[in-house]
């Protein structure tokens, strides 16, 4: 899970022995605040380990939060999300999800199949549970990323979050323009045999940081903040956005038209195999 520094958000370590989950807290305004969450759930994994996660949930249900967001992906199928059902008998983990959430007043927001593949039956694992109705809107259905066959959602998340300033979220050292020299000529002049004296290795260690750390911060200048629109990708050219394009329509045209034709054509046809991974390739090379 990747947030932006500037949102301020520390981990969350919630007793359980459910592993594949992970929670961050976001401040928001006031005395508010938002538990952000992703899981997984192997469609191979055992009862027990199914068990083990609405345990889980039923956790997060306690927790005195005002926002709460869980996302991933939980890999049941036999749910009707259209109207919170399921054909299964009562010991199936379906019906024991879909209790799960009622007990733990969650709702779940993604209506639309989340994984396409060929030769298989649509299916919707991905799950965006929030504590709100109105807490998610605007669901995109974007394709999958390289040759995934889960297709990658885009939401937006209703809060109002407290945005660290720009100034401090945007300022970085420019080590291009830092005085090398004088950091060489203050390390030569360090008399490091009588520093370390005594100290075993990790003292060293520490005491060698905190003096580079020193001379970052006196001899690397700061550069300027810089606007939000102003920062681009390098890795990102021309030609790798013609390709997300050009991707882009080939899945729109499937959605459009859900035949064993068009999805055959989006993933197996060569060239379109070429367009899908094109973007890594083409931003791989710019790397290097």
């Amino acid at each position: 899970m990747c947030i932006k520094k500037r949102f301020s958000a520390t981990l969350v370590s919630i007793n359980s022995h459910f592993q594949e989950a992970v929670f961050c807290k976001l401040r928001l305004r006031g005395f508010d605040s938002a538990l952000v969450g992703c899981m997984y759930r192997s469609p191979n994994s055992t009862r027990e380990n199914f068990d083990m996660q609405t345990e889980l949930l039923y956790k997060i249900r306690d927790l005195r939060y005002t926002h709460k967001l869980i996302m991933g992906d939980f890999n049941i199928r036999e749910i009707n999300w259209d109207e919170n059902t399921t054909n299964v008998n009562e010991e199936h983990i379906a019906t024991v999800f879909l209790e799960c959430m009622r007990d733990s007043f969650l709702i779940q927001h993604v209506k639309q199949y989340t994984r396409i593949r060929e030769n298989q039956e649509p299916s919707l694992l991905d799950l965006i549970l929030t504590n709100e109705e109105n807490m998610v809107n605007n669901i995109a259905y974007n394709p999958g990323l390289g040759k995934s066959d889960h297709l990658s959602l885009v939401f937006d998340f209703n809060c109002y979050i407290e945005v660290m300033k720009d100034v401090e979220y945007l300022q970085k050292y420019n080590f291009f323009k830092g005085d090398y020299e004088a950091v060489i000529t203050t390390l030569q002049n360090k008399d490091w045999e009588n520093e370390l004296l005594g100290l075993d290795l990790s003292q060293s260690w520490s005491c060698f940081a905190e003096f580079i750390i020193k001379l970052i911060e006196k001899y690397i200048p700061v550069s300027k903040a810089r606007g939000k629109g102003d920062k681009k990708n390098p890795y990102i050219n021309r030609s790798s956005l013609n390709a997300i394009r050009n991707k882009q329509r080939k899945w729109t045209k499937y959605k459009h038209c859900m035949t064993h034709r068009k999805i055959t054509m989006y993933t197996k046809v060569p060239e379109i195999m070429l367009l899908r991974n094109y973007v890594e390739l083409s931003i791989c090379m710019k790397k290097t």
